[in-house]
């Protein structure tokens, strides 16, 4: 969570690199890569940061969404040397439905969807608005 919220961080002062790829600047120096993909009702955003300080949260994440913002599934997938975590989350009506997080013991707050609130985006679709925006 932590890396995908440096990411999100950064991408407001990401430059692109081409087309929809964009690197992850953060304080002037480049931690990694950012791409984003959209087909259809197919969306993929992946990353990988390779340049952290010391490391430390070096690794890849790659999400998906398919459906639309009102009724759709987000898929989420991150992978560092000290941890992997999956999460699915079944969006119903604009709101969080359900939720699936491997391991276990990733589960947060937000787990819970009666505490997520109604028309949630998933980071994919966030990075995608952001995109189609010029931004």
């Amino acid at each position: 969570m932590i890396k995908l919220i440096a990411c999100l961080a950064a991408i407001a002062v990401a430059a692109p690199a081409n087309a929809d790829t964009f690197s992850v600047v953060l304080g002037g120096k480049t931690l990694g890569q950012m791409s984003f993909v959209a087909q259809g009702e197919t969306a993929t955003l992946s990353s990988t940061l390779n340049s952290t300080p010391m490391g430390v949260f070096n690794g890849t994440f790659l999400g998906t969404s398919t459906g639309t913002a009102i009724n759709g599934r987000f898929t989420g997938i991150s992978k560092s040397s000290r941890k992997q975590r999956s999460v699915t989350v079944e969006i119903a009506n604009g709101r969080a439905v359900s939720t699936t997080i491997t391991p276990q013991d990733e589960l947060t707050e937000l787990s819970d969807t009666t505490r997520v609130p109604p028309d949630v985006m998933d980071p994919v679709r966030i990075i995608g608005a952001l995109v189609a925006a010029g931004l």
